[in-house]
């Protein structure tokens, strides 16, 4: 649909049929989009165009309790409340390869572990983990080496 050209003659009468019905459903898209901009609570259909998941998937994940959902007194409705779902599809972040290098990188040089960002947006503070000197073996009676 977006960003389609249509190459019909502009005089044919069905070709403005076309222009027309595909307008109607661009107008439609974007009306739906903006409304979507200033909503709080999310309906299964809003929370699945925000997303980018099929509505199938969402029932699941609610079922499943692997989503933050909202569910109105004997009511069987489903809703989310965006900025909850923002987070949600935020959470659990890949670092890339070079922060994880540097990080290790520093905690070899340091014995300290880099700041970090907790889950809840939070900066922890450095933590001096293990000295060099543990990890090495005790020397002792008790000890195999």
């Amino acid at each position: 649909m977006g960003g389609e050209v249509l190459h019909l003659s502009p005089n044919s009468h069905y070709s403005k049929k076309i222009i027309m019905e595909e307008l109607l459903e661009e107008l439609q898209e974007i009306k739906k989009l903006t409304l979507l901009g200033v909503k709080r609570a999310l309906s299964m259909n809003d929370a699945a165009l925000l997303t980018g998941l099929s509505k199938s998937h969402l029932y699941k994940l609610v079922c499943y309790k692997k989503i933050p959902y909202y569910k109105p007194d004997g009511g069987k409705l489903v809703f989310f409340d965006k900025d909850e779902i923002s987070k949600w599809l935020l959470s659990n972040r890949i670092k890339p390869e070079e922060e994880v290098d540097n990080e290790a990188a520093t905690y070899l040089t340091t014995g300290v572990q880099s700041r970090r960002e907790t889950r809840d947006g939070q900066t922890a503070s450095h933590t001096r983990l293990y000295s060099k000197s543990h990890l090495l073996p005790k020397k002792g009676k008790n000890s195999n080496v």
